[in-house]
């Protein structure tokens, strides 16, 4: 478990006060994160020994958007929940031989 509140405060932007020319120039509205309500999952399982390697990793992340406007009475957008899962295998010794 991991704290993202201070390494992930933005790209969650609030579109409605993005302009044409703040597009071209990448102004893309204000930021409009909703703070942290969940920590990061990470994890990961390895294991490595003479005949290779395995390992498996994932992460998961709650991205949690602030109001629609600027008070609360606006509404805001349901919590969206992203993740990665990844693998790895490696074969050190084949039957044909090293090299």
């Amino acid at each position: 478990m991991q704290d993202p509140t201070q390494y992930d405060q933005s790209n969650v932007f609030n579109l409605s006060g993005a302009t044409a020319l703040g597009m071209i120039t990448g102004l893309y509205g204000t930021n409009d994160l909703g703070g942290t309500r969940a920590p990061d999952i990470i994890g990961r399982f390895g294991i490595d020994q003479a005949w290779g390697l395995a390992q498996i990793s994932v992460v998961a992340h709650n991205n949690h958007a602030g109001y629609y406007g600027i008070t609360e009475d606006t509404g805001h957008p349901g919590d969206k929940w992203g993740f990665a899962v990844q693998g790895a295998l490696s074969i050190k010794n084949i039957p044909t031989g090293p090299g």
